[in-house]
């Protein structure tokens, strides 16, 4: 395949419990607030999430080291190295880097890496070939040049040459194995500051078929009047048969847009990500554009735009699109675009075997405080499928007195052609009620409808202080979800208690209590699992610098499959010592021991560690294991396993912007060992 080049155009980092909420249970991920599909420009918006997660099996290690030297003012060079021992995924990347600063408005980027993996996991990120490598080992080369220019003023260009190896699989490089990348780039904007020149000139080139795609465009931005962008622009592309026939819609190769320019780069017509064509010789053509964006400040200050492209030889080649949006008052946005493209394959490729239709028109609004509704239609065609869906959702929070409140939250996606499967909807109610100052509560319930499966999710909990030492706690939370072929129902309960010698600080103590319910009915391989779990922590502070702490937890395990019972019964006991050695460092040794009835054998830890504290209740602790053990449900903390561990510990409460006063920050104390 020969992907198109994606430009990003902004980036935005969502926040947890602003943005967005994790259900421990389903492991779904539910958005505070909706999100759009598409920008004004048509540019696809994108949600990507990134976890962490413990795969199990060997253990393994994963080290690097970089290093940079600067020779002169002028020239600097580095390298770097990463091993990765990961059984499932061995890699080795090597590299060497060199930048050159000619003055201050000419720089070089060179850089040359050498690749070796075992095992690799071929990925469509990284692995962008007509025949998909199969290997068990690969190894390849990339080279990577780029020279910039900025003259402060009115001048950015960039001159930028790619290559490399089909055997350079990587997910920590840009670049996409068995391609050949080159281009250029200029921007200059003329004196008045409302004219901007454009010049682009791109080439691929695949290492497995020699496939190669190629274009340059060229056009003329002006601001014709205070609210109107004018542009106009010229386009020669040419591919061969065997890359047109593939599809473009793939975007690996990330380029960040970091300049400020008079008018955004963005791609023409992007949003018409193309389908597989029926090429069956060399694609070569010229086309002429045009666009034009108004604001209407007399209109509500709408932003409408009209945009089209055509093939100069070949009439039956174009792309049309419009589009605009406007403020609905202080409450939202009501927005629409239309693309109607004849045979686009790419930012430079029109061929006359694939038509596209693209429609979205929705709005977002906050029509009452703490109250959003929002709506989208989304219809795509194309010859070879046809799909259209609608969404809706409401989502409320009802103010009923002081200290309670409703959230309410109903949404609806109907596919209306295509792929039924998209078809869902759900709905919610929350309630939180916070009017006593001794005792809290909260819960929440969701139903989702889908076509493939209806999920119910519930949750509550409620935290009572019973005095100034004692709290207590206590939360559930159920899911089940219903597929064609069965059930699955989990739920965790859990009770707690919690002591803190609130005159001295000295002693503090959580016992907690906790019933896990995995019930799977789905499939051929139905089981269920009972856990119960209990366990209790500690911390003693006979004097300033010395703190112990201890940990005991057990467990017993009921799993049932296949219409067999089997059951287990563990328990760990653990005790960790802790002296402060001066104000910001601190040593620590720590050991215990694990034993389960199903192993019937005994597992033992021993270790010791150094700690440091950057700023007051913060503590990053370095340690090392000679011994230890591990369990998932009560022995999961890497500070209990073998080798090496690193420890960050936070402590905080209602009184954590209180630092100036001794009582909270010991440290202040006058009768402190250190």
């Amino acid at each position: 395949m020969t992907p198109t080049t994606l430009l990003i155009i902004n980036r935005e980092t969502l926040t947890r419990f602003a943005d967005y909420e994790i259900d421990p249970i389903s492991r779904s991920l539910f958005l505070t607030a909706p999100i759009a599909s598409q920008d004004i420009e048509g540019n696809p918006i994108y949600i990507r999430v990134t976890v962490e997660v413990d795969e199990g099996g060997e253990d393994y290690l994963v080290g690097g080291i970089a290093a940079k030297q600067q020779l002169t003012n002028k020239v600097a060079i580095g390298g770097s190295y990463v091993n990765s021992d990961d059984p499932l995924n061995k890699e080795e990347l090597a590299s060497v880097n060199s930048v050159v600063k000619f003055n201050d408005k000419l720089k070089l980027v060179a850089e040359y890496a050498m690749n070796k993996a075992e095992n690799p996991n071929f990925q469509s990120s990284n692995q962008i070939n007509a025949t998909e490598l199969t290997d068990s080992d690969v190894e390849g080369n990339a080279l990577r040049i780029e020279l910039d220019f900025d003259n402060k003023k009115n001048t950015l260009a960039k001159a930028y040459y790619n290559d490399a190896d089909e055997g350079f699989v990587t997910g920590a490089s840009p670049l996409t194995a068995g391609r050949t990348e080159s281009g250029v780039e200029v921007t200059h904007t003329l004196n008045d500051k409302k004219t901007a020149l454009k010049l682009e000139g791109i080439r691929t080139e695949e290492h497995t078929t020699d496939a190669s795609r190629e274009g340059v465009q060229a056009s003329v931005e002006h601001r014709l009047s205070e609210n109107i962008v004018g542009e106009i622009g010229v386009r020669y592309y040419k591919q061969d048969a065997t890359a047109a026939s593939r599809n473009t819609q793939a975007a690996t190769d990330v380029v960040d847009i970091t300049d400020d320019t008079l008018f955004n780069d963005d791609i023409i017509n992007q949003s018409a990500l193309s389908s597989v064509s029926d090429a069956e010789e060399d694609i070569e053509g010229t086309t002429v554009r045009a666009r034009i964006t108004s604001r209407l400040p007399k209109l509500n200050n709408s932003l409408v735009f009209a945009e089209y492209e055509q093939d100069i030889e070949n009439s039956s080649r174009n792309a049309t699109s419009i589009g605009g949006e406007t403020p609905l008052g202080n409450l939202g946005r009501l927005y629409a675009r239309h693309d109607l493209i004849n045979s686009l394959s790419g930012t430079y490729g029109l061929d006359d075997t694939d038509e596209r239709q693209r429609t979205t028109v929705g709005f977002d609004a906050t029509y009452m405080k703490d109250g959003k509704v929002y709506s989208e239609y989304r219809m795509r065609d194309a010859i070879s499928a046809r799909e259209a869906e609608a969404a809706i959702g409401l989502k409320n929070k009802w103010y009923v007195q002081e200290g309670l409140t409703l959230n309410t939250l109903f949404e609806r996606v109907e596919s209306l052609e295509g792929e039924e499967s998209n078809t869902a909807t759900a709905a919610g109610i929350g309630v939180e009620y916070l009017a006593k100052e001794n005792y809290k509560a909260s819960g929440r319930f969701e139903k989702r409808w889908g076509e493939t499966s209806d999920t119910l999710l519930g949750s509550a909990g409620i935290a009572y202080r019973y005095t100034d030492e004692v709290t207590f706690l206590a939360k559930d939370i159920y899911s089940r979800t219903d597929y064609s072929d069965g059930d699955r129902t989990i739920n965790r309960f859990q009770l707690g208690a919690a002591y803190r010698d609130y005159d001295s600080n000295q002693l503090d103590m959580l016992a907690k209590f906790e019933y896990r319910l995995d019930d799977n009915n789905t499939g051929d391989d139905a089981y269920q699992k009972d856990t119960m779990i209990w366990s209790w922590n500690g911390n003693y502070h006979p004097t300033r610098p010395l703190t112990l702490s201890g940990r005991y937890a057990g467990k017993y395990t009921e799993y049932e499959a296949d219409s067999l019972t089997s059951d287990n019964t563990a328990h760990a006991v653990y005790g960790r010592g802790l002296y402060d050695i001066s104000e910001r460092w601190d040593i620590g040794l720590q050991a215990g021991t694990y034993w389960n009835d199903q192993a019937n054998d005994l597992a033992y830890m021993l270790g010791a560690e150094l700690g440091y504290s950057p700023m007051t209740n913060l503590w990053l602790s370095l340690g090392y294991n000679f011994m230890g053990f591990e369990d998932e449900d009560i022995a999961y903390d890497d500070s209990t396993q073998q080798g090496a561990y690193f420890r960050l510990r936070f402590k905080f409460d209602e009184d954590l912007f209180k630092r100036e006063d001794p009582r909270k920050n010991q440290r202040l104390s006058s009768n402190s060992a250190f």
